[in-house]
């Protein structure tokens, strides 16, 4: 299971931060880079939390009502209480944003495309991001591999199986 609320925020994780500093940027600022990275998405998420905690909700719901009786539709009201979830979030959306977890902040942040809210700070061009990552990858195995391993994505890249000849 992915430990991000969206599959794109893997690129958005400290190590695949590093890992774009390492390759395009070459630099002794690594730090300085990363928390400027962090900063930006956080004041993000703090400017859209209550979207986020709205978007949160609506899932929550769909997901109460597809396991209800279609017969008994008027029993979603008994399944989920709206209000203790959302008390819940604001706490939860608080909390990410008072001890700035960073690692929370992706697992929480459902946002496509949050990527695009750093490229700058990593000196690549607007929509460079993936692609980027495609010509270091297509250049270079050895990167790729480390990049996987990093950011946790081994689990979901199995081993390929030579044919026997």
């Amino acid at each position: 299971m992915l430990d991000v609320a969206e599959v794109e925020n893997l690129f958005c994780k400290e190590k695949a931060i590093d890992f774009i500093i390492d390759v395009q940027l070459k630099t002794d600022e690594k730090e300085s880079i990363l928390q400027n990275c962090k900063t930006k998405l956080f004041e993000r998420f703090k400017n859209e939390q209550e979207e986020q905690i709205n978007l949160f909700l609506l899932e929550e719901l769909k997901f109460h009502i597809n396991r209800i009786d279609k017969k008994k539709l008027d029993e979603w009201k008994d399944c989920v209480d709206l209000d203790i979830i959302k008390a819940e979030l604001e706490v939860k959306f608080a909390e990410i944003l008072t001890t700035q977890n960073y690692d929370e902040l992706l697992k929480y942040y459902n946002r496509k495309n949050l990527y695009k809210e750093i490229e700058s700070e990593l000196n690549l061009k607007k929509d460079e991001f993936p692609n980027f990552l495609i010509r270091i990858f297509q250049k270079d195995e050895d990167k790729r591999g480390s990049f996987i391993d990093d950011i946790g994505l081994h689990q979901f890249n199995p081993p390929i199986v030579e044919e026997a000849h």
